[in-house]
């Protein structure tokens, strides 16, 4: 595979995005497993303040990575234990080092 193969195929990782969809599908799902085993496990009460102060944390770090331009931006419920927010960066690291790998073989 040639260089220019390469770099296209990473540059085409880095424009695949999953579907919004499947996103509100896992915080909806998460979000009743969440509260579902929560609500056994603590009561009512106490799992609406857990899921109300989770999810508004999460959101801090959904609204963060937006600021910095991170894609496939996912939030879900961890049952029993918390919360999880994810997202990747807009490039990926192996696309910058095979460039600044091509700038340097172009120097030489």
């Amino acid at each position: 595979m040639s260089s220019e193969e390469l770099l296209r195929k990473i540059r085409n990782l880095d424009e695949e995005e999953s579907s919004s969809f499947q996103g509100w599908f896992l915080l909806a799902a998460s979000l009743l497993l969440f509260a579902g085993t929560g609500f056994v496990a603590w009561g009512l009460h106490f799992i609406i303040l857990a899921t109300v102060a989770i999810f508004i944390h999460e959101l801090g770090h959904l609204v963060a990575m937006r600021i910095f331009r991170y894609k496939n931006l996912k939030m879900m419920f961890i049952p029993l234990l918390g919360g999880l927010a994810s997202g990747r960066p807009r490039r990926h690291d192996g696309y910058r080092s095979s460039m600044r790998v091509r700038a340097a073989r172009a120097r030489s």
